[in-house]
């Protein structure tokens, strides 16, 4: 999983730096609406990795339910960085962020739930 976090990352710089020489404002979006969720993703399956080897999946639980409030935030920041003081087009911009968002959401919903079921398993091995 966090391969396809690392390539995506690099694909995700790759597309910025190529949109760059033509329209430095689609080169921005890019950069902040989909490397900048992506990167918050990828801090959060750290996050959770974290919390299950040291204290268990009860408390990924409740981590998970922080980051609904954590996730709030950050898309109404980012939105409002884009648009407002950045000047970014919000068609663009907003789609750009909210897809992305809702794939790495979704890509770490599996990933914990891959977590649990290992530690599941590990637990009926012992």
């Amino acid at each position: 999983m966090k391969k396809i976090y690392h390539s995506s990352i690099v694909i995700i710089i790759i597309i910025g730096l190529l949109f760059y020489q033509k329209s430095k404002t689609i080169s921005l979006s890019i950069t902040l609406g989909m490397l900048v969720p992506s990167l918050f993703s990828y801090l959060n399956i750290m996050i959770i990795d974290f919390i299950m080897k040291n204290y268990g999946p009860e408390k990924v639980n409740g981590f998970n339910m922080l980051q609904f409030i954590t996730k709030t935030i950050f898309m109404i920041g980012m939105s409002f960085l884009g648009i407002k003081i950045l000047n970014l087009k919000p068609i663009l911009y907003i789609t750009l962020l909210c897809s992305t968002w809702f794939i790495f959401h979704i890509s770490e919903a599996f990933y914990t739930q891959n977590l649990f079921k290992e530690k599941i398993h590990n637990r009926e091995k012992s």
